[in-house]
């Protein structure tokens, strides 16, 4: 049984734990000698690890996705913790229980799932509602939206994350929606609803996860717009322009060609997309950040993605709180009408962990999100 955790280990403490190589790479020093740097993993987070010694041979012993009994102490690099490993074996995935590795949202996934499902019954577009109730009714969808982390590390990297990630937006875009009378709210909700839909095939489902070969050679942005076109073109009569501004806002929530968008958000709905979901992305980077901060300090260590160190404004004013808390998505609220919104109920102070299995090839085939009919 697992006893130590990435989350809890100190600087100058030993370890000796299994723990799982999310990547690996064989390096060279100053002086040409070669070292390997790893990133271990567990459900707490990521560990960046070093080895110095016997390089090449333990190189060629283990590989990335291995699962590694290690011994080392954690050292201090950077203002990060990095463990220096003095001996390592590989174990058996037999050996090893995936609650102590897989991460998951703290979240209830049906629950979540149904509240998708009824904000797409809520819409007044009769034709953006076949298109939502075809795509998100399917078996295969289901599955794997449920599965899927919406980041393999960047943010929501966890079971259920990309539906976590996406029903967060979903709150916010009723918001937006209300507060800007000229947004059509069926157009924005669609946005956030499909946005990141070539997640699911982008990713493997299988932790630690990677990136698929249409991933890697596609990417998400140009999987999910051509799935949308297809589906589109399953409903008879469905508006050729609404199909063009659907693929428009998933094509350009990146925001910026730099960040992987091949246009720039052209109109309300596709600009309110494109902040709504960087606002989801880095606020749980920030809450990560925070939650990571050690030794009682009130600054994280600098932070890559956001290129600046974060501050847990609780701690700096003194507040006690608990900030492994994930920020909450619950609570009663109804719109100005008084119909209730669609909610997510407070996380369980304990959630059930399972390993999810990749579909088989004959499974694959049938939920393919190809827009083809199954």
């Amino acid at each position: 049984m697992k006893k130590l955790y990435i989350s809890d280990l100190q600087p100058n403490e030993p370890v000796q734990d299994i723990f799982c190589i999310q990547s690996m790479e064989l390096r060279q020093k100053k002086n040409l000698e070669s070292f390997l740097s790893m990133e271990l993993a567990d459900k707490t987070g990521i560990l960046k690890a070093v080895i110095w010694d016997e390089v090449e041979q333990l190189a060629n012993s283990v590989a990335a996705r291995d699962f590694v009994e290690v011994r080392g102490q954690v050292q201090e690099y950077n203002g990060n913790n990095q463990l220096k490993i003095s001996a390592l074996q590989k174990v058996s995935k037999d050996q090893v229980d995936m609650k102590d590795f897989v991460p998951h949202t703290a979240y209830d996934v049906e629950e979540m799932y149904s509240n998708l499902i009824a904000t797409i019954d809520s819409f007044e577009n009769s034709h953006l509602k076949q298109l939502m109730q075809l795509i998100f009714n399917r078996p295969g969808t289901i599955s794997l939206f449920k599965q899927a982390p919406a980041a393999q590390k960047l943010h929501h990297a966890r079971f259920g994350g990309l539906l976590e990630h996406v029903v967060s937006q979903l709150r916010m875009a009723e918001y937006v929606a209300r507060n800007y009378s000229f947004i059509d709210r069926d157009l924005l909700l669609s946005g956030v609803l499909l946005h990141d839909l070539g997640k699911v095939k982008e990713l493997t489902t299988e932790w630690p996860y990677q990136y698929s070969d249409d991933g890697r050679l596609l990417g998400h942005i140009v999987m999910a717009s051509n799935w949308v076109g297809k589906f589109c073109n399953l409903i008879e009569g469905f508006p050729v322009k609404l199909k063009t501004l659907l693929q428009h806002m998933v094509l350009s929530h990146h925001g910026k060609l730099e960040f992987g968008s091949p246009k720039k958000p052209l109109f309300p709905e596709a600009m309110a997309l494109h902040h709504l979901d960087n606002l989801d992305t880095k606020l749980e980077i920030m809450r990560t950040a925070v939650s990571e901060i050690k030794d009682g300090s009130i600054w994280s260590p600098y932070n890559r993605t956001l290129e600046t160190p974060v501050l847990n404004t609780k701690a700096y004013l003194g507040v006690t709180s608990d900030a492994d808390v994930p920020l909450s998505l619950s609570t009663e609220s109804s719109d100005i009408e008084g119909q209730s919104v669609p909610s997510i109920s407070n996380p369980p102070e304990t959630t059930a962990v399972r390993e999810v299995e990749p579909p088989s090839e004959d499974q694959s085939e049938h939920m393919e999100l190809s827009g083809e009919e199954s």
